[in-house]
């Protein structure tokens, strides 16, 4: 009979110290949803501070409602909600009371226990699903699932760090990844990632991966990723210049079923009204026709940045290099990922408003198209750039990969694969950008070891 080893749950100590000074039974169930709490921001960047619980999962593993073992930790102030309920919207989120914060222990729920067997079937359950995944990542969810980490070497790493906040988070990812029970593979159903404890594990852990791994990541993704977007509405926008089509009195059907659209136009427009609406291509019309020949002298310098792979030298040099690589780079994240514009106490506000002028400054017509897309809500344009990055990384070059018998670990924009099969892997890519984009951008090429 196989004997299993118990699970690790993660726990601050005073907090134990709590639950044990008042509980007498079923001890795992408080701590259960201590170590939740904790996990969720380790395995979702979403969630940083208050995080919701999913009640339902909860009593199923407990065999029994838990909202009494949430009412304790309440009433011992070892957890607190953000108080913020709304019927049929939202529920409460939860964090840690702040002023317990201590050194994490580690809590052994043993193989005996109900809980131990509903995660554990909860865990088969999760991984039954492998087999409705597409060919090429069946394979490479059964390669992921063998990867093996030198536990010891990556916490004897983690005392290294100063940041004492994020080392809770740090301690329960590598761990979770070092239990290969714990493993995780799927996709977004959001952005279509693929999402996996890798994708979640801090790059300076990567290299307590065992074996000899390089990684191929594309230099300076988000640029590039934006300036293939910027092609297709440009090619879109241009045809309607061209033709003097106008398009403020007509509806979308009314657009889209121009009989002289060319059928590749035809499919980019309805992929761009679908995602940001109608109200956006109106805007960037205007745009176009408001810088006419300056709007392609601005793009082609754009491009020409982010293909060569220089794009933050070539940004950090305008500003004669008084901003930081990484400076650089929070612009761009800012720029394209912050809201247009909010309010508070009834007072307009423009997020990062310093920021988004030193972007404008330089590129004028790719901040205006930026704006535009992000008029109505402002996340579309990441999801739409993050469905592009895994339509190439995902569905165009892992599964190529994997014909040619190399099973790569993605990372979003990066490929990581044995370093004996770099130079092969590499054409590949190199061929499938070629294929997809008509163009091969620059890569930067890694060994994960330090």
């Amino acid at each position: 009979m196989k004997k299993h080893k118990p699970i690790i749950l993660f726990c601050p100590a005073s907090v134990l110290d709590v639950i044990n000074q008042n509980v007498n039974k079923n001890i795992e169930f408080y701590v259960y949803i201590i170590h939740y709490i904790l996990k969720k921001p380790a395995n979702d960047k979403r969630y940083k501070d208050f995080i919701p619980i999913d009640k339902e999962k909860i009593n199923s593993l407990f065999n029994c409602l838990s909202d009494r073992y949430v009412k304790f930790l309440e009433k011992y102030e070892l957890i607190e909600s953000d108080k913020k309920y709304i019927p049929k919207k939202k529920a409460l989120y939860y964090r840690i009371n702040p002023k317990h914060k201590s050194n994490l222990v580690l809590f052994e729920l043993q193989p005996d226990k109900i809980l131990f067997k509903g995660i554990i079937n909860s865990i088969k359950n999760q991984k039954s699903n492998f087999s409705k995944l597409e060919p090429h990542l069946y394979k490479m969810a059964k390669e992921f699932m063998k990867i093996d980490y030198d536990l010891k070497n990556a916490l004897n790493w983690l005392n290294t760090i100063p940041d004492e906040d994020k080392k809770p988070y740090y301690s329960i990812s590598i761990n979770l990844f070092y239990d290969k029970r714990f493993r995780y593979f799927k996709r977004n159903p959001t952005n279509n990632r693929l999402d996996s404890n890798l994708t979640n594990l801090k790059k300076e852990f990567r290299q307590f991966i065992k074996g000899n791994y390089v990684s191929i990541d594309l230099k300076n993704s988000q640029p590039f990723l934006l300036s293939i977007l910027i092609q297709k509405i440009t090619d879109i926008l241009q045809y309607f210049y061209l033709k003097n089509i106008e398009i403020n009195n007509k509806t979308i059907d009314e657009i889209l079923n121009n009989k002289h659209l060319p059928l590749c136009l035809k499919l980019d427009l309805q992929t761009l009204i679908k995602h940001f609406d109608l109200k956006a291509l109106k805007l960037l019309l205007l745009i176009r026709k408001k810088y006419n020949l300056f709007y392609f002298t601005n793009l082609s310098l754009f491009k020409n940045w982010v293909v060569s792979g220089t794009f933050y030298d070539k940004f950090i040099q305008k500003f004669d290099g008084n901003l930081s690589r990484d400076e650089a780079k929070q612009i761009m994240f800012e720029v394209l990922f912050s809201q247009n514009k909010t309010y508070k106490n009834h007072k307009l506000i423009i997020p990062y408003k310093s920021e988004k002028k030193i972007f404008a400054d330089v590129f004028p017509v790719i901040f205006e198209i930026v704006e535009a897309l992000k008029e109505k809500q402002h996340n579309k344009l990441a999801i739409y750039l993050q469905k592009l990055e895994s339509n190439l990384f995902i569905d165009k070059i892992a599964k190529e990969l994997v014909e040619k018998e190399i099973i790569p670990f993605t990372v979003h924009d990066s490929i990581i694969i044995p370093v004996e099969l770099r130079n092969k892997a590499l054409n590949i890519i190199k061929t499938s950008f070629k294929k997809e984009l008509g163009i091969i951008p620059s890569f930067h090429i890694e060994n994960l070891k330090k």
